[in-house]
């Protein structure tokens, strides 16, 4: 065991240095409260510009109009999706005032995803046998994606396009389809 004497000055030292780290967690909270507001008016504002500019047009315009976002396109595309994101966690209360402010509380869980871009990668060790999986389509896609489709206009969250729109749409696919599973199949499955 170290001598007594040597004790105190070092506890002394450990005080002084979590004085410091209060007045650090403090200025950080501070800055916290600042990121998550200004984060949130940057979102309403690129809300708005991404409804002026249109959707097809939003992934050309925001590179070249915003390249303060981020160093690449795809990390000036993640940083406006977040503030975005953000944003409409947050619905703006109206009320007197015309000028944009932000609500007097976020929630928990959008500052959290927000601020979850600031935590450093975790890394990541490249081990024997890791290798990316591509995935081949699989035909039960399509007839998932169909039962879902389905589904939404049968309880009213999708409209049924007129039949001849329909029959003109389909007609490929059935086509195919007849083609695939065989023209006795779909017979004896009509009758």
């Amino acid at each position: 065991m170290k001598e007594l004497a040597s004790i105190p000055p070092l506890v002394q030292k450990a005080k002084d240095e979590l004085r410091a780290l209060a007045a650090s967690e403090i200025t950080l909270r501070e800055n916290y409260d600042e990121i998550v507001r200004r984060a949130w008016t940057l979102g309403s504002y690129l809300c708005e510009l991404k409804e002026n500019v249109g959707r097809g047009n939003w992934l050309i315009w925001l590179p070249a109009n915003l390249p303060e976002l981020g160093s690449t396109n795809s990390a000036r595309t993640e940083n406006a999706s977040r503030c975005m994101r953000f944003f409409k966690d947050n619905p703006l209360k109206i009320g007197n005032s015309r000028f944009v402010k932000p609500p007097a509380e976020f929630s928990p869980d959008s500052k959290r995803k927000f601020l979850w871009a600031y935590v450093p990668a975790k890394e990541r060790l490249v081990l024997e046998g890791d290798e990316r999986i591509n995935f081949q389509p699989h035909y039960l896609t399509f007839v998932n994606q169909y039962s879902k489709w389905r589904r939404q206009i049968k309880i009213g969250h999708a409209t049924l396009p007129p039949v001849d729109t329909m029959r003109r749409d389909f007609e490929p696919t059935m086509r195919d389809l007849i083609e695939l599973l065989g023209p006795e199949w779909v017979s004896n499955l009509c009758s």
